[in-house]
């Protein structure tokens, strides 16, 4: 007799002690049981194909750390057959010992299921994975689900970067324009001094056009160290406290020729204090002119009262600061998906932003969040960011 059919007929009682068939079992009853276990064999044989194919890797763990089993994706990645799996430690093919380390974690969870984001090694390359560890059969056992997420974190960064850069294009007209008036002025004013020293006129009025030109460059490089700053790859930078003012007037400034196009002013109360945030500056500038970019496309020349406000409030061991215009506002039936990815309102138009996704998860990976409020009386649009608040 085939021995899985065996083990089948004596897990249900029906062999004798010398392992013959019961005696008072009939043939119909014997035909029945047959079908079902050859229905339940065919469901296995699928379910083990649908593990094997599924695109994800899943592990069957002990509570002593040894593997119980594979799935054939897992497997493939490192060249191995599934069987070869079994006993050996967790996370041996592994170099850094993340996986490893999140399946302890599993076990000595009061929690049923865990979950999170790891960098993984195998075979010399950095590989990122979401990690889903689940504990069943009364919690003796582990399984663990896992996502490669390598490719499609590279392709959110590019997205991160092109829509960096695309939003820069769109901005750069204006930067021009705001760098060009100045050289005009300062084209201006070297004539005027050249004319001072030709003609002798009083110190005091050639040190009054030195204070002036002075001024004048001081503006030209504070607008190109704010293009400088938007564009710098933040991947390999360490994040630093930061003044939220600064970063702030920053936003301003590089917004400053769209807004006076468009005819818009900024009412922006700064906090008393001086508070800092432990951030990417860069980031930061993105997520702020990103904000004020929504809100100068949501205003339109026919609205009577053109204002984009800024204030802060104090909340103890946050600070939060909101962002409020007085443009056409959010529908409320899509305010539930403004933070989706790709999610936009501007049809072919890219508008200048970076999306509020990206500024959301920007935000979150310094302790800060983002969210659509309340309007403040007078406005129709309010964003809030909460940040984990620190003094100068």
């Amino acid at each position: 007799m085939n021995q899985s059919l065996n083990d089948f007929l004596k897990s249900f009682g029906l062999l004798d002690k010398e392992g013959n068939l019961r005696s008072d079992l009939t043939k119909e009853s014997l035909k029945k049981l047959y079908d079902s276990y050859a229905s339940a064999t065919e469901q296995v044989e699928k379910l083990n194909t649908i593990l094997d194919h599924t695109p994800c890797t899943i592990s069957w763990i002990s509570t002593d750390m040894k593997y119980l089993g594979v799935n054939k994706t897992l497997a493939d990645i490192v060249d191995m057959k599934p069987e070869d799996f079994i006993g050996k430690e967790v996370g041996f093919y592994t170099q850094n010992g993340n996986f490893k380390r999140f399946v302890q974690e599993v076990l000595d969870s009061e929690d049923v299921q865990l979950s999170e984001e790891a960098d993984i090694e195998i075979r010399g390359e950095l590989r990122k994975f979401w990690l889903v560890g689940v504990k069943y059969s009364e919690q003796n056992k582990i399984l663990v689900i896992s996502f490669d997420t390598t490719k499609l974190k590279n392709l959110e960064n590019y997205i991160t970067k092109s829509s960096r850069f695309a939003s820069l294009g769109e901005m750069l007209a204006d930067i021009l324009h705001q760098v060009n008036n100045p050289l005009t002025v300062l084209m201006n004013i070297t004539k005027s001094l050249e004319r001072s020293i030709k003609t002798n006129e009083p110190q005091d009025r050639t040190i009054y056009t030195l204070m002036r030109m002075e001024k004048t460059i001081s503006r030209v490089k504070q607008i190109v160290q704010g293009v400088k700053i938007y564009v710098r790859p933040v991947d390999n930078l360490d994040k630093e406290e930061h003044c939220i003012s600064t970063i702030l007037e920053d936003s301003i400034l590089l917004s400053d020729s769209t807004l006076k196009n468009k005819d818009i002013s900024v009412d922006a109360i700064f906090p008393f204090e001086e508070y800092t945030v432990k951030c990417h500056y860069g980031e930061f500038l993105q997520v702020f002119v990103s904000l004020l970019a929504n809100s100068i496309d949501s205003i339109s020349k026919e609205q009577p009262q053109r204002l984009i406000k800024i204030h802060f409030n104090d909340e103890g061991d946050f600070l939060d600061m909101f962002f409020s215009d007085t443009g056409s506002g959010i529908p409320e039936k899509i305010q539930d998906k403004i933070f989706d990815s790709f999610f936009t309102t501007k049809g072919n138009r890219s508008g200048r932003g970076i999306g509020l996704g990206l500024c959301k998860e920007i935000l979150n990976s310094a302790d800060s969040k983002l969210s659509l409020v309340k309007p403040i009386e007078g406005f129709n649009t309010t964003f809030k960011i909460r940040m984990p608040k620190k003094l100068s």
